[in-house]
């Protein structure tokens, strides 16, 4: 995790900024805590690209999706999620 940036808002919605955990070509994901209390992802879209109506289509998707990682598979082909 990096650090904010001066120009990185402190706040998005309900989720306070906590760092930057990549930037790309799309926009910048940022480690966040929810009002709540719950650490998540905070992913931003570059605004030129958010305004393009076939973007939004496409990315509209995202939204909200909470993120996971992906199930363990064993020998018997049952779905296991690992345990901390």
């Amino acid at each position: 995790m990096q650090p904010l940036r001066e120009r990185d808002p402190d706040k998005i919605a309900d989720y306070r900024l906590i760092g930057r955990l990549g930037e790309g070509g799309m926009g910048v994901v940022y480690l966040a805590r929810s009002s709540r209390g719950r650490v998540v992802a905070v992913k931003t879209i570059r605004s030129e690209l958010a305004a393009t109506p076939d973007f939004r289509r496409r990315a509209g998707g995202d939204r909200h999706r909470p993120l996971r990682p992906p199930p363990d598979r064993h020998a018997g082909g049952q779905t296991q999620r690992p345990t901390c």
